[in-house]
């Protein structure tokens, strides 16, 4: 009769826990790819700056080869603000950008 109890009384309270729903505080992010997805693939950027026409070139590289390199053009020449840029058109944290980036100045005003 004792055992009879504890197994009857053990039953009620596996139900009570298994039909009970858990809600966990904290989540799993499973999509973390970037935005704009090559935040990781970017070799180099290469940026021409031309003070003449007081516009820039960027040129965005990738490690994979089949993927084909990204060109922009700005209307800016300081290099914080072409950083920023960048950044914003790829996705990109600043100081990521700043470790890539490569500068070239031609047609050097005097």
């Amino acid at each position: 009769m004792l055992g009879f109890a504890f197994w009857a009384f053990g039953q009620l309270i596996i139900l009570r826990i298994l039909e009970r729903t858990y809600q966990t505080p904290r989540y799993f992010i499973t999509d973390t790819e970037p935005k704009g997805g090559f935040q990781q693939a970017v070799a180099v950027i290469q940026v021409n700056i031309s003070n003449e026409s007081n516009t820039s070139k960027a040129e965005v590289v990738f490690n994979d080869p089949g993927v084909e390199s990204r060109r922009f053009q700005f209307a800016l020449t300081r290099p914080e603000e072409l950083e920023q840029a960048i950044a914003q058109e790829l996705g990109m944290s600043l100081s990521e950008v700043r470790s890539l980036v490569q500068y070239k100045v031609q047609n050097q005003k005097l």
